[in-house]
């Protein structure tokens, strides 16, 4: 593999137009004005909300909050996250692109061009939180009084804007997942940003607004070194679950709580309350959500392997400090998405 380029970004953003970046997208914007809003490309936006500085060479949406660099801009305009390398080297490239020059131009400043080459400083908003993801071991339980009496102060924030898919893919063909299907849930196969290369897959928040999308390689012949999922870099699965909110429109008592986002979608298709921890542990916060939601009652059936079978003690002892609980236990390499029609009529 050939070694990139290397390309000062700085230098790059402080010779990117604000009003070039808006031509190239095809935004209308006033010209000889140095501060005034367009209508925001990142969300449905009937009233011109975005606030953008040319002379600074920043912008802010009032509506999505969604907020940055003139660079930045370009980056979210080609579906991408500006904490992602990946994703910034390929604006950079995008942006020179815009400027018609070359990545030659915007090489170390050994040209003698006095190029700067001052780190980009982020802003205090953005600073990133705690790095306490869950992983795939299931969390050391903690005392109930604590759980039930203190919530996490960590929160999402709402993603902003909807992501261009591909309803229709082999690999979701070969899944039997038909197009009508990806549609009905907004999963499909993302051509770039962040997503580039996988299947997108919307997660939504107790109110189904979408806070994150979860990337799946798009093939079961994952190369050394990648990851099965990818989430946007601030994104904590932790403080949601997966289709919680199309669980409670179907007015249950009980939730089923699964494993992964296909398994949540066969129960869910088959009329059954059903929502998605993206992986085995299950935290406080999500544990919490389920007695928001309205439930009463919980179902743990995780995956039959020995991961599942490992986390479901201590998964139901966390929910068992907010619902009843109830654990199934699934034959060996029996997955909720694979079960036998049989054995989703006891849920009905």
């Amino acid at each position: 593999m050939s070694r990139k380029q290397w390309i000062d970004f700085t230098a790059v953003r402080e010779a990117l137009d604000f009003a070039a970046v808006l031509s190239h997208y095809g935004i209308d914007a006033p010209s000889g004005q140095n501060q005034f809003k367009v209508h925001c490309p990142f969300h449905e936006d009937s009233t011109p909300s975005c606030s953008i500085n040319s002379g600074k060479g920043i912008f802010k949406c009032f509506g999505c909050h969604t907020q940055g660099n003139v660079l930045e801009f370009v980056i979210y305009m080609e579906n991408g996250d500006p904490e992602s390398k990946e994703d910034m080297y390929a604006g950079a490239q995008m942006a020179i692109s815009i400027m018609g020059k070359s990545p030659d131009d915007f090489t170390r400043p050994s040209s003698g061009k006095g190029v700067k080459t001052a780190s980009r400083t982020p802003k205090k908003e953005e600073a990133a939180p705690p790095s306490s993801v869950t992983r795939k071991t299931a969390q050391k339980p903690k005392p109930a009084a604590s759980e039930d009496a203190e919530t996490d102060p960590r929160q999402n924030k709402p993603f902003g804007r909807e992501l261009e898919l591909e309803h229709e893919h082999p690999f979701l063909i070969e899944r039997g997942i038909e197009p009508e299907l990806t549609e009905k849930y907004g999963i499909g196969f993302c051509n770039a940003g962040i997503m580039k290369g996988r299947i997108a897959i919307p997660i939504h928040n107790l109110e189904g607004v979408v806070m994150a999308y979860a990337g799946r390689y798009a093939s079961e012949d994952i190369p050394d070194g990648t990851d099965r999922y990818r989430f946007p870099k601030r994104f904590l699965k932790s403080l949601e679950l997966y289709n919680l909110h199309r669980a409670v429109a179907l007015k249950k008592r009980y939730l089923v709580i699964v494993e992964g986002y296909w398994s949540a979608i066969r129960l869910n298709e088959a009329g059954i309350p059903a929502a998605a921890l993206m992986g085995t542990s299950l935290s406080p916060t999500q544990a919490e959500l389920v007695r928001k939601a309205g439930f009463r009652h919980a179902i743990l059936l995780l995956d039959g392997d020995e991961a599942g079978r490992k986390a479901a003690p201590e998964a139901a002892f966390v929910l068992s400090q907010h619902v009843y609980v109830r654990t199934m236990e699934l034959p060996d390499g029996v997955k909720p998405d694979t079960v036998s029609e049989d054995f989703l009529n006891q849920f009905r």
